[in-house]
């Protein structure tokens, strides 16, 4: 018999496969008998890649002469019955389910879709899969990790396996774009665009290939339908949807926030969003990944732009009511979620491109620190700015913020804030300026303050660097939303 269309596809998928060096080593050396583990799983949000694996790996269990069943839990009604009857058609027999639909000593199975089987977990556990032959493996995928009876019992946690599929680094990110044909000068920005998401790459990939390279995710429609499917599948009302659209908006998304954003469904729809596999959960609340925050975001926007923009309201109204009743290390905080809201401004890009860094923190400044932002205000204007900004330091110390780094403080901003009851008022020609400034054209009324961010600058680039940018826009949001500023 020739090669059919089926050898084709399937060596046409092997040879694009990248990645999963890990989880591709854990199957092989249950295969060949080099490792206990025999039964693995494999878990990650919608478009991680599973199913890509999966083939990957009947691919390479054919090789080793071993004979595969694939199963896709979609497909399978969620009952003993049902999944017997699928491994027997899946082997080509057409009796009735029992025994004889048993896998073959030395058979694979690989089972897609598993979150689908949550009902028969327990007769996959207790039942089917002890009664296997020794060398039999089998890798069951799905969205949601195990749960514990799978990791707790003393039996399984020897033979059990357990994968979470990560997004590719960018060396598999440029291979796969690679092996899919796109040119080698456009594939940073896919890389960047598509964040390491396994589908996002392939379809940026194909959209390289076939048409135009997109700029942003928006101006690819097709990809934005595909991964937003993945995405709101399963979400049971339009407030859950609503939840979703809340956690795109904002940078973490809290159950007081869904109090103003879905109403009396909040603990509902908060418990719904903690277990989705493309959102994390912190002591501070939920964030999706920033590839699922980028489609959300844009196909929201596409689809009801006035509603979406009713809610970035919404959302801007919480933080800033949070943030003028917080104190302390709270505001720093509430601020970032501010600058995170208004992403798109040139003013805030600092905070979202160092965020990725993990060296977005606008924290208060320390007397130990002093002498950091004096060297760096002389660098940047001049021994007489640094000698007036260490006098304002030794009398209102409070008001300065800094960004710290690994060997130090990376960014500064300094604001005077009148009336201050200082005498450099007075002295500071500056500060001096302004508020003759404000006399003259808009005297403040009684119990109304004026803010001057004073001094600004960062370790490498002075008043251009960008912690110095951040440590002067979430300082100036602190003082704008918080204070009785004129």
């Amino acid at each position: 018999m020739g090669t059919q269309l089926g050898d084709l596809l399937e060596s046409a998928r092997h040879r694009m496969f990248v990645g999963r060096r890990r989880e591709l080593a854990s199957f092989e050396q249950a295969v060949a008998g080099e490792s206990p583990r025999r039964v693995l799983f494999v878990h990650g949000p919608g478009g991680i890649g599973k199913t890509t694996l999966l083939l990957e790996l009947r691919t390479r269990a054919r090789a080793a002469d071993r004979t595969v069943v694939l199963l896709n839990g979609r497909e399978i009604d969620p009952s003993p019955e049902g999944f017997q009857t699928a491994v027997s058609v899946a082997l080509g027999e057409r009796t009735a389910p029992g025994p004889e639909a048993q896998l073959p000593p030395g058979a694979v199975l690989l089972v897609d879709g598993y979150e689908q089987l949550s009902p028969i977990n327990g007769w996959l556990r207790h039942d089917l899969l002890p009664s296997l032959s020794a060398d039999n493996v089998v890798v069951l995928a799905g969205r949601d990790a195990p749960d514990a009876s799978w990791r707790t019992d003393a039996g399984w946690r020897e033979v059990v396996a357990i994968h979470r599929l990560d997004h590719f680094d960018e060396a598999d990110s440029g291979e796969l774009l690679a092996r899919a044909g796109v040119e080698a000068a456009v594939r940073p920005h896919l890389v960047r665009l598509g964040r390491g998401h396994p589908l996002a790459m392939a379809l940026l990939a194909d959209a390289a290939v076939t048409g135009t390279v997109p700029d942003t995710l928006a101006e690819v429609p097709d990809l934005v339908s595909e991964l937003l499917e993945s995405l709101l599948r399963g979400a049971p009302t339009d407030s859950h949807v609503i939840g979703l659209a809340t956690c795109a908006k904002a940078w973490l998304t809290t159950e007081d926030l869904l109090r103003d954003t879905v109403g009396a469904e909040a603990p509902a729809v908060w418990a719904w969003l903690e277990r989705r596999p493309f959102i994390a959960c912190g002591p501070r609340g939920l964030w999706p990944h920033d590839l699922a925050r980028d489609v959300l975001d844009a196909e929201f926007e596409r689809r009801s732009p006035e509603r979406y923009r009713s809610l970035h309201r919404v959302v801007h109204d919480h933080v800033v009511g949070s943030l003028r009743a917080a104190t302390g290390l709270d505001r720093q905080l509430l601020a970032q979620h501010l600058l995170y809201l208004h992403r798109k401004s040139p003013l805030t890009s600092a905070f979202y491109a160092l965020r990725a860094q993990g060296s977005a923190a606008v924290v208060p400044g320390r007397r130990d620190e002093h002498d950091q932002v004096l060297s760096m205000t002389e660098r940047s204007m001049g021994p007489a700015s640094a000698r007036t900004a260490g006098e304002w330091l030794a009398e209102v110390p409070e008001n300065l913020s800094v960004v710290r780094g690994s060997d130090g403080v990376a960014g500064f901003a300094y604001h005077v804030f009148h009336p201050s009851g200082s005498t450099m008022e007075a002295k500071d020609p500056v500060t001096r300026a302004v508020l003759e400034h404000v006399a003259r054209e808009g005297p403040v009324r009684p119990g109304e303050q004026v803010d001057i961010a004073r001094f600004l600058a960062g370790r490498q680039e002075g008043q251009r660097d960008m912690y110095a940018v951040l440590a002067g826009a979430a300082s100036s949001l602190i003082a704008w939303v918080s204070l009785p500023l004129a």
